[in-house]
């Protein structure tokens, strides 16, 4: 029951992201956002109860009662879809700025791109703090937590950048700091 409460809250989370003020290219990363939570509590459902549920297509897995279950996949997928995210909302944030920096996007559509880049950031830093990790995967995912959270900073920091009465400079560092954050998340959610 707890996965399932947790993914409910992980989807609305993510649904979220992409919201109203989002550029009109948003629909499909949130579409893609959906269908990962879904393949994921799919995967859960698997391993827990031993079927899929209904509308993902049913399969039969014996499970023993008591026996081990691997969480390990499981975490290492939900950890490498963030950050797979993560480097997409960042791309997002470098190409507003660079818009920005030439004088080709308006203040308020850059405004409006950096503040849902700060929503997507805040949104995934929530999901991995609503994560059930177990304890003994804890030191597993302890960089990748931290780095998520990390960019949740950053990303606002750029924002705060922009909105800066200086020459562009902290809003220029911040994006930077952000790029350096991403590749940090994307480097603490490889598991290979």
């Amino acid at each position: 029951m707890r996965w399932k409460i947790v993914f409910a809250v992980v989807a609305l989370l993510l649904a979220g992201c992409g919201g109203d003020d989002a550029a009109s290219d948003d629909g499909p990363r949130v579409a893609e956002l959906q269908a990962e939570v879904n393949r994921l509590r799919a995967q859960l459902d698997l391993m827990t109860t031993g079927t899929t549920a209904a509308g993902t297509g049913t399969t039969a897995v014996t499970l023993e009662p008591g026996a081990a279950v691997d969480y390990v996949p499981v975490f290492d997928s939900i950890f490498e879809g963030i950050g797979a995210r993560i480097a997409e909302v960042d791309d997002a944030v470098q190409r507003a700025n660079a818009a920005w920096e030439a004088e080709t996007a308006s203040y308020d559509d850059t405004h409006a791109r950096m503040s849902q880049a700060v929503a997507d950031a805040g949104a995934f830093s929530d999901v991995v703090g609503l994560l059930p990790v177990p304890a003994e995967l804890a030191t597993r995912y302890a960089d990748a937590i931290a780095a998520i959270e990390e960019f949740e900073l950053a990303a606002r920091a750029v924002l705060a950048g922009l909105e800066a009465p200086d020459d562009g400079t902290l809003r220029r560092e911040a994006a930077d700091r952000l790029a350096e954050t991403a590749t940090r998340v994307l480097s603490a959610t490889s598991f290979d």
